[in-house]
């Protein structure tokens, strides 16, 4: 059964709460809680909220396996930023542009600046409704990782997209759908409640 939460920009959460684990058919968090004794929150802001929290603490640590998780996401997104700030192709062709900034973002000199932009994922990613942004990218490796989920998207042209694959005890079904397929559809047993 496939469950549509509303295209609010919180689908994707949505998307998660409403969907079950495969193939037992328990709700996602709610009777086992995780390893490390948190249990599923039971909105999207409150998904959101853990998931921005992990993040935050990670900032403030010299291990950021989360931060590890989504680095190309992280310089793929500041670059772009970067270079729409600079504004100034220099008669390069977009994908010179893009690799030139990709390239200054990975020098040391840009840290601050790159943990500057991480912060603002992580507002991003704490915002109901934010989507269309780096931190909108990044969400879907984000809470597989944080909630040990093998999260199986069926994309829009039928290709199938595993996150987390290493987690196959705790798999969930995800549909991608609408235009470009920014919008997230959950799954549920025939039956379920």
């Amino acid at each position: 059964m496939v469950m549509n939460p509303r295209p609010d920009g919180d689908c994707l959460m949505n998307a998660l709460l409403a969907s079950e684990l495969m193939p037992g058919g328990e709700a996602f968090g709610f009777e086992a809680p995780l390893e490390d004794g948190l249990v599923q929150p039971a909105t999207a802001q409150a998904v959101r909220e853990d998931a921005a929290d992990r993040l935050q603490a990670e900032l403030a640590s010299d291990l950021r396996p989360l931060w590890d998780t989504i680095y190309t996401i992280v310089l793929h997104g500041y670059a772009t930023d970067h270079a729409a700030r600079v504004d100034d192709t220099m008669g390069m062709s977009q994908d010179e542009w893009y690799q030139m900034h990709y390239r200054w973002a990975q020098q040391p000199e840009a840290a601050a600046e790159l943990d500057a932009y991480r912060q603002t994922l992580v507002d991003q990613l704490r915002t109901s409704g934010s989507w269309a942004n780096t931190a909108g990218d990044a969400a879907p490796i984000l809470l597989a990782r944080i909630f040990r989920l093998n999260i199986e998207v069926i994309q829009p042209n039928g290709a199938v997209v595993l996150l987390n694959p290493v987690n196959s005890d705790r798999r969930v079904v995800l549909l991608r759908t609408g235009h470009d397929g920014h919008h997230w559809m959950g799954t549920r047993w025939p039956g379920a409640q």
